[in-house]
C-alpha cells in the first residue's frame, strides 16, 4: 500500500510540474499596445499642418498657390491608423503628418470629412538643384 501511495503521489506531482512548465513557457499572447494611451487629443484650430507625400502625388505647377479642399480621415491605412488625406477636387495631393491623432479624431467626429484651406509652393534643393513641392493646410471644423 505504501508503494501505491508514493507512486500516485509522484504521478500527481509530476503532472503538476509538467502543467506549470507548460503554462509558464507557452508563448503568451502579446497584448497590443493601446494607441490611445498618452496621446494629446487637443486640437488647436490655429494649427497649420505640413502636407506630406506631396511630391509623390503627381501634381504639377497648376496646383501652385492657395487652394480650398477637403481632409478625409482614413481608418484603414496600415501605415498610420490616424491617416488624414488632403484632396483638391478628387485629386489626393498628400497627407497630414503621420500620427495626427487630434486632427483625425476631430475629423471623424465631424463625419469623416472637413474643409481645408492651404497653399502649395515650389522650391529648389540647394544641394541637388532639384525642384520640389511643399505646402500647408488649416482645417476648418
Amino acid at each position: 500500500m505504501d508503494k501505491l501511495f508514493w507512486f500516485l503521489f509522484s504521478a500527481v506531482a509530476l503532472w503538476l510540474l509538467i502543467k506549470l512548465v507548460i503554462i509558464n513557457f507557452r508563448p503568451q499572447k502579446k497584448e497590443k499596445p493601446n494607441p490611445l494611451t498618452g496621446i494629446d487629443y487637443n486640437l488647436d484650430l490655429e494649427d497649420e499642418y505640413s502636407i506630406k507625400g506631396i511630391n509623390l502625388s503627381g501634381i504639377d505647377d497648376r496646383y501652385l498657390g492657395d487652394f480650398d479642399g477637403v481632409a478625409v480621415a482614413h481608418r484603414d491605412n496600415r501605415h498610420d491608423p490616424y491617416a488624414v488625406a488632403i484632396y483638391i477636387n478628387d485629386k489626393r495631393i498628400g497627407w497630414l503628418p503621420a500620427g495626427s491623432v487630434g486632427a483625425h479624431v476631430a475629423i471623424m467626429a465631424a463625419g469623416g470629412t472637413v474643409k481645408v484651406h492651404g497653399y502649395i509652393d515650389k522650391a529648389e534643393d540647394e544641394d541637388t538643384g532639384r525642384e520640389f513641392y511643399y505646402g500647408k493646410v488649416r482645417l476648418y471644423l
